[in-house]
């Protein structure tokens, strides 16, 4: 285990920095912009964008299944968020805080994939 750990200490330190630093970063520092129900509709993006790197990265297939849970995904957040106001959902808008929170969430992302096959 300590052979591993030492072997791999500079892998763990980059997805260190760009996975826990680099999401955490940027996910606050778009929300300085916005406000919380913004940030958790743009972090409600995650099974989204990771379905669609391991579309194009890994060449996994995107399924019904995927699909349906993304939808089910998205639309549970948006009601939990909303609290199933449409006034609510047609009040959010989305100024420069979506560039950063899109940059923390595609940290959050690459850290995954370089995780899973670094």
């Amino acid at each position: 285990m300590k052979a591993t750990i030492s072997q791999n200490a500079a892998a763990f330190i980059a997805l260190g920095l760009i996975g826990v630093f680099g999401f955490n970063a940027l996910f606050f520092t778009g929300l300085k912009y916005t406000s919380s129900i913004n940030g958790a509709l743009i972090m409600s993006t995650n099974p989204i964008l990771t379905s669609f790197l391991a579309l194009f990265l890994l060449k996994e297939k995107l399924t019904k299944q995927r699909m349906a849970g993304i939808l089910f995904d998205f639309i549970g957040v948006v009601l939990v968020i909303t609290q199933g106001s449409w006034a609510t959902l047609l009040s959010l808008s989305f100024p420069k805080e979506i560039l950063s929170s899109l940059a923390e969430t595609s940290a959050g992302q690459a850290t995954e994939y370089l995780a899973g096959n670094g």
